[in-house]
Order: C-alpha cells, then structure tokens, then sequence
C-alpha cells in the first residue's frame, strides 16, 4: 500500500460520457475543501430538467457549519452556478435528494438533526433561488423523492428502520 500524498480532500464532481459510456470525462461540481479521511456516508444527489439541466444537491462540512449546497450546470456539466444553501436554517442536514419538476422547479428532501432526525421537503425555484417548504417527518431520515405532473411522493426510513414513511400529495 503506497504512501497517502497530501490531503485527503472530498470535492464533488460529475463525470460526462459522449461515446455511449466507452469513456468518461470527469468534471468539478465544487470544490469545497473539506479534508475528510473517512465517508461521511452523505453522497451528492443529482438530477436532469427537461431543458437538459444537472442540478447537484450535496453534504460538505467545510468552514463552522455543516451544510447542504445545490448547484446547476447548463452546458451539460462543463462549469456549474455558485454553490446554494437553499436552508439557512439547516443544523445538520445531510442524505438529500432530488427531483426535477416542470418549469423552474426542484423537489428537494433532506433529514436534518436537532434533537432528532427529521426529514423536510420542499421546492425550491431557481429563478429566484428561493426554497418552499412543503412538510417535514419527525424521526425519519434517508428521504426519497419522486414526482409526476401533478404528485409529490416522499419516502423515508423511520428512526427505528424498520418502518418507512411514506406521502403521496398534490403539487401545490
């Protein structure tokens, strides 16, 4: 086993495929600095509009406060916007996830720490960079979204694991 050569940085990134998946290209969503010689068991989560889109929705802990960022690319994951923190009001936010809906809109979910686990969910539109909270699940983490023309679904592991919450509702 070699030597490790300097830190151990965790930055995301995405990696672009233009001959059917022979090769890949990889390139930097951001590179947050955060030196971490372990897996934070937080990965980035990542999505496609239909105006051919990537948003990236990740953990770092880089500077005082641990934080979830999002970030979009329109030139197909070359360059990427400015980092978001879409909840100023995260205290430990991790496991997001993501769904492109129509128009400018993204469904975001994420379980955040307190005293407990709880998972939020919202839409945040990227015109104005502004996050709609739609509902939170007490004692849930790992949340999933997923959305059609006119429904939300969000599931998630309950703070036993062993049951799962679930909720299906209109878009508002």
């Amino acid at each position: 086993m070699g030597k490790r050569r300097g830190p151990m940085l965790r930055d995301i990134a995405v990696a672009r495929s233009d001959d059917g998946g022979v090769t890949f290209r990889p390139f930097v969503v951001n590179r947050d600095g955060w030196e971490v010689n372990a897996c934070p068991i937080a990965g980035a989560a990542m999505t496609i509009d239909a105006l051919d889109r990537i948003h990236v929705v990740w953990f770092t802990q880089t500077g005082e406060t641990p934080r979830l960022y999002l970030a979009s690319s329109s030139d197909h994951g070359v360059s990427f916007s400015k980092p978001v923190a879409f909840d100023p009001a995260q205290k430990l936010a991790k496991h997001a996830h993501v769904a492109a809906g129509s128009g400018n809109r993204l469904l975001i979910a994420w379980d955040d720490m307190n005293t407990s686990s709880l998972v939020k969910w919202g839409f945040f539109d990227l015109s104005t960079k502004a996050l709609k909270m739609i509902g939170t699940q007490p004692g849930a983490s790992y949340p999933i979204v997923a959305m059609d023309s006119d429904r939300i679904a969000v599931t998630a592991l309950q703070s036993n694991q062993t049951q799962v919450f679930r909720s299906i509702q209109r878009i508002p």
